[in-house]
């Protein structure tokens, strides 16, 4: 019985150094590979990714923001048959607008811009 004990307890230790030697190695390669600069530069474009994400969510809530107070305001003054409550409704309509139109502008900017940094990529 005795034999048999040995046996498994030795087992049970072999499968121990085994995984800690593939815990330290799997730990060396990921060390390795993050330096490389594929994977830097994959890190870098997620994380201006994600802040572009962050905020074309915040311009598009900005926006409809705008035009939805607008909207009410709009309406409000329709209402309480109230001048200056319409205008005050149309010209956040109009601010609603004019965000869009610059979102626009600047989306053109950042693709020609897009482009442009490709064109050079592809001429070096």
């Amino acid at each position: 019985m005795a034999n048999a004990n040995d046996t498994t307890a030795q087992v049970v230790g072999r499968a121990k150094t085994v995984i800690s030697q593939t815990r330290r190695k799997s730990e060396e390669l990921a060390t390795q590979l993050a330096k490389k600069p594929a994977v830097r530069q994959a890190r870098k474009k997620v994380a201006r990714v994600r802040g572009q994400a962050v905020a074309l969510a915040s311009r598009v809530t900005d926006k409809i923001t705008d035009k939805i107070t607008g909207r009410i305001k709009k309406a409000a003054g329709d209402l309480a048959d109230d001048p200056s409550l319409r205008r005050e409704g149309r010209q956040e309509e109009r601010k609603g607008d004019a965000k869009e139109e610059r979102d626009r502008a600047r989306e053109q900017a950042d693709l020609k811009a897009e482009e442009v940094a490709n064109l050079e990529r592809k001429t070096k």
